[in-house]
C-alpha cells in the first residue's frame, strides 16, 4: 500500500511539475523575447531611449523568477524527479539556475540590470578620437592592418583603448554587484557562481587551461620571435621595442599577419555574405533567410562588434556585423553564421526552454570551427577565387600562419580568464591596470608601453557585458578540434568543405538536439569520448613547425 501511494504521489508530482513548466513558459517566452528584440534594436541603432526599455523588460523577466514559493518546487522536483522524464527534468534544471538568482536582494538586481544596459549603450555609441577625428573600431582595425607607420598605429591603438577610462569606474561597481549578489547566495564570488552555474567544474576548467599553457608555451614563443622580427623589420625598430600597437589588432588576439602572402588581397573584391551562403550550402545548411534579416554593413551609433541572437527560438535569428572586405570579416561571418545554423536546426517540437545550443562551448565550438576555413587553401580557391596555382605552392606557409593564429588565440584568452578570475577575486585591489599588463607580458611576450597607466583591460567589452565567458571561446576550440577529428574520421579523405556529410552529422548529431541533454553527454553521444584536448594538440602544436 505505501508503495502504490509514493507511486501516486509521484506521479501526481510529475504532472504538477509539467503543468508548472508549461503555464511559467507561457509567460516566460514573450518576455523574453521582447528583451531580445530590444536588445537587437540598441545594438543596430545605440538611442539611450532603448538602453531604459531594455532594462525594464530585462526587470520583467527578472520578476517572474521572484518567486520564493516556486523556486522551491522546482529545486525539490528536481531532487525528487531526476529519475522519470528527462526532456521535464532538464527543463526544470535549466530553471533552477535562473530561479536561483532570484534569492538575492531584488534590489541589487535591478541596479545591475539598469548598470549593464547603460554600458551596453556606451560601449556600442563609443568612437575614439584620432587628432579632433572620431573614428570607428573598424577604422581603427584597418590602420592597424595596413599602416607602416609606428607613430599613427599608436595614435589608433590610444584611440581604441580609450573607452577603457570612460567605462572603469562603472565596471568595477558592476562587479561589486555582480560579487554582492553572488556572496548573499552562498558562493565565493560572481566568477565561481556563473562557472558552476555553466555546469563546469571551476578546478577541473583552470587544470585543463594550465595544460593548454604548458603546450603552447614554447611553439608560441619560437614563433612569435620569427614575427616579431619580420614586424621589427617592417616597422624599422628592434625586437625588443615593439609595442602593443605594432600587431594586427589592439589585443594581439589575432596573428598579425607577416606572411608575404597576403589573405586580405583575396577578399579584397569579395562578396562575404555570398561566399558564406556558398559555404553553408555546401554543408546542406540554409542561412538566406538569417541573411535577409541580418544587419552587416557599418554606421554611426550602431555596435562595433559581431554577433548572432536567436530572437524568439522559433526561427527569428539575425547577425550583426561592420563587414569589410577581409579575411578577418570573412572569419567573422563564418563565424556568426556558425552560430545562426545551430540556432536554426535545433529541433523545434522541444519544449521552448530547450530550444537553444546545449551550452555556450558548443555553440562557440561550432562558430570557431566554421571561422576557421577563412584561411583554408580549399576555401581560399573554390569560394573566394584564389589562383590555384599561387595558393597551392603557400599551402604550407598558410598553415602555418592558421597555427600561429591559434596559438595567438590561446594565449591571449589565457590573459582574458586568468584576469577576469582576478577582478572578481577583488575587484578593489589597487594595481588592477598593472597586473592586466603582467599578464599580457606572461601569456602573450607582449610589452606595456613606457609610462603607460590607464584601465586597458576595460576596454574589452566582454570584461563588462559578457562576465565569465571568454573560457568557452578556449574550450569551444577544444570541441570544434574534437569534432572535426571525429568527421575526419568517418568521412576519410571527403574534407570539410563542400561535405553533406559533415552538415549532416553536426545537424543531427550536435543542433537537433538542443539543450535537451548536458553539452559533455552531448559530446560524448557525437564524438565517442569525453573533451580531450588531444585533438586540438595534434592540429595546432605538434606540427607548429
Amino acid at each position: 500500500m505505501g508503495e502504490t501511494t509514493r507511486l501516486v504521489d509521484k506521479e501526481r508530482a510529475v504532472e504538477e511539475a509539467r503543468a508548472f513548466v508549461a503555464d511559467f513558459t507561457e509567460r516566460l517566452q514573450p518576455a523574453s523575447v521582447e528583451v531580445a528584440r530590444l536588445w537587437w534594436r540598441l545594438s543596430t541603432e545605440g538611442a539611450k531611449e532603448d538602453a531604459a526599455e531594455l532594462a525594464r523588460c530585462r526587470r520583467v523577466v527578472d520578476a517572474l523568477y521572484d518567486d520564493p514559493v516556486a523556486a522551491t518546487r522546482v529545486q525539490e522536483w528536481c531532487r525528487t524527479l531526476r529519475d522519470e522524464d528527462p526532456i521535464l527534468v532538464r527543463q526544470l534544471i535549466l530553471l533552477e539556475r535562473c530561479f536561483e538568482g532570484s534569492k538575492s536582494d531584488a534590489t541589487v538586481r535591478a541596479d545591475i540590470i539598469a548598470r549593464e544596459a547603460a554600458l551596453q549603450q556606451t560601449y556600442d555609441s563609443f568612437r575614439g578620437d584620432i587628432e579632433g577625428n572620431s573614428v570607428s573600431n573598424t577604422e581603427i582595425e584597418e590602420i592597424l592592418q595596413r599602416s607602416d607607420d609606428s607613430a599613427e598605429r599608436q595614435k589608433a591603438w590610444e584611440a581604441f583603448s580609450s573607452v577603457g577610462a570612460a567605462v572603469r569606474d562603472e565596471v568595477i561597481e558592476l562587479v561589486q554587484r555582480r560579487n554582492s549578489q553572488a556572496t548573499e547566495l552562498g558562493y565565493r564570488d560572481y566568477y565561481s557562481w556563473k562557472i558552476a552555474a555553466q555546469e563546469l567544474d571551476e578546478s577541473e576548467l583552470f587544470a585543463t587551461l594550465s595544460r593548454l599553457e604548458k603546450l603552447t608555451r614554447t611553439p608560441f614563443k619560437a614563433r612569435k620571435a620569427v614575427v616579431d622580427s619580420a614586424l621589427a623589420q617592417r616597422f624599422g625598430v628592434e625586437s625588443e621595442d615593439l609595442m602593443p600597437w605594432h600587431y594586427a589588432d589592439p589585443f594581439f588576439q589575432r596573428s598579425p599577419g607577416t606572411s608575404s602572402f597576403d589573405l586580405n588581397g583575396i577578399y579584397e573584391h569579395a562578396d562575404l555574405s555570398d561566399l558564406t551562403v556558398r559555404f553553408y550550402d555546401g554543408l546542406g545548411m540554409n542561412v538566406r533567410g538569417v541573411l535577409e534579416r541580418s544587419d552587416l554593413e557599418p554606421r554611426d551609433g550602431k555596435s562595433q562588434h559581431g554577433f548572432c541572437i536567436n530572437i524568439d527560438r522559433d526561427g527569428d535569428i539575425r547577425v550583426l556585423c561592420n563587414v569589410r572586405p577581409s579575411e578577418r570579416w570573412m572569419d567573422t561571418m563564418l563565424h556568426e553564421f556558425g552560430h545562426a545554423s545551430y540556432d536554426r536546426y535545433i529541433d523545434r517540437k522541444l519544449p521552448w526552454v530547450l530550444r537553444k545550443p546545449a551550452h555556450t562551448l558548443m555553440t562557440e565550438a561550432v562558430a570557431l570551427l566554421m571561422g576557421r576555413f577563412s584561411k583554408e587553401p580549399d576555401f581560399l580557391v573554390e569560394y573566394a577565387g584564389a589562383d590555384h596555382s599561387v595558393v597551392s605552392p603557400r599551402a604550407g606557409e598558410i598553415r602555418r600562419q592558421q597555427r600561429f593564429a591559434m596559438l595567438t588565440f590561446v594565449r591571449w584568452s589565457l590573459v582574458m580568464i586568468h584576469f577576469e578570475r582576478a577582478l572578481y577575486a577583488d575587484p578593489t585591489r589597487t594595481d588592477l591596470d598593472d597586473y592586466w599588463w603582467e599578464l599580457r607580458a606572461k601569456y602573450q611576450l607582449v610589452k606595456c608601453p613606457p609610462r603607460r597607466s590607464a584601465p586597458d583591460w576595460a576596454s574589452k567589452l566582454h570584461i563588462a557585458l559578457a562576465p565569465v565567458y571568454y573560457h568557452n571561446y578556449l574550450l569551444g576550440e577544444l570541441v570544434a578540434s574534437q569534432l572535426l577529428s571525429t568527421i575526419a574520421a568517418e568521412c576519410g579523405d571527403s574534407g570539410f568543405i563542400d561535405n553533406l556529410y559533415a552538415g549532416e552529422f553536426l545537424i543531427t548529431k550536435v543542433f537537433v538536439p538542443g539543450a535537451s541533454q548536458r553539452w559533455d553527454r552531448l559530446l560524448q553521444a557525437a564524438t565517442g569520448e569525453a573533451l580531450d584536448v588531444v585533438h586540438f594538440a595534434r592540429e595546432f602544436v605538434s606540427s607548429t613547425g
